[in-house]
């Protein structure tokens, strides 16, 4: 929100400045724009000395010539100025340039845009930075365990779909962590239970075998029945073992295939996106 802020300062300062340079410079026009007509009063002072006529269509800031001192020479409603040719004085009359006009229009744009700027910053304030300040918390308290972090529902639209998004992430992430608990419990489970198993056909293998060490059993019959117990006690651990190593197994082989139809090229556009930029920083070319 700072970094906005500065941002907004900056923007504001530059358009500030850059409108003032602006009005400077149509300013310096103007006013050398407002002294053409005097200079065009010279020259038909000096056409009037010359030829003792003037010819107005030369003279285009020019809308009119007086030179009867009759005591209303120096009364008009125009813009005029007196000048001196042949002897005599003339009134003439002017037009001001739109110098001014132009500046104020120039000043009237500059400041819709002011305020377009102002109402778009704005805008982006409330509708992508704060809504991205309050979901800016909630990647950091999923990765850390916190699931029950709260998620604020955003109706912005360029929010909606992340929010959306997020929700779906945290209910995985639920999931996968109800499915490893499960599956621990039922390891502890079935390692408890063929734990207890296996000392039953291992205690007997312990006794045939300290009997047949000690030479307790003096008849044949007795001896080869005694060893083939123990090997079928040894064949019952072999199993338990067996179900051990599929029970640790399971984790690893544990997914989920859903069938459909999809696209083949989305499908492809998805490798794409997800293999070559790390390829790239390597140096490798990715090709599909």
């Amino acid at each position: 929100m700072r970094a906005f802020r500065r941002l907004c300062i900056v923007v504001i300062t530059v358009f500030l400045l850059l409108a003032s340079v602006l009005n400077l410079f149509l300013v310096g026009v103007a006013d050398r724009n407002e002294g053409i007509y005097r200079v065009e009063a010279k020259r038909l002072a000096d056409e009037i000395a010359e030829t003792g006529n003037y010819d107005l269509e030369k003279y285009p800031h020019i809308i009119g010539v007086s030179g009867v001192d009759d005591g209303g020479l120096y009364i008009s409603d125009e813009h005029y100025l007196i000048i001196e040719a042949g002897g005599m004085f003339y009134r003439v009359e002017y037009i001001v340039g739109n110098g001014q006009h132009s500046i104020v229009a120039v000043n009237c744009v500059l400041g819709l845009l002011f305020l377009l700027m102002i109402g778009l910053l704005y805008y982006i304030r409330g509708h992508i930075i704060v809504p991205f300040g309050r979901l800016s918390d909630v990647p950091q308290e999923l990765a850390s365990g916190n699931l029950a972090v709260p998620i604020p529902e955003e109706k912005s639209r360029f929010f909606g779909k992340f929010t959306w998004g997020v929700n779906l992430l945290r209910e995985s992430i639920e999931d996968s962590r109800k499915k490893e608990i499960t599956i621990q419990r039922d390891k502890k489970l079935l390692l408890l239970s063929l734990s207890h198993d296996i000392k039953t056909p291992l205690s007997a293998i312990k006794l045939n075998a300290k009997a047949l060490a000690r030479g307790l059993y003096k008849d044949e019959e007795k001896r080869r029945a005694a060893a083939e117990n123990i090997n079928t006690r040894a064949d019952e651990i072999e199993h338990f073992v067996s179900e051990i190593t599929k029970a640790a197994s399971e984790d690893f082989m544990s997914f989920e295939v859903t069938q459909g139809e999809a696209f083949l090229s989305a499908v492809i556009t998805k490798i794409d996106a997800r293999y070559a930029p790390q390829l790239a920083m390597s140096g490798t070319e990715f090709a599909i």
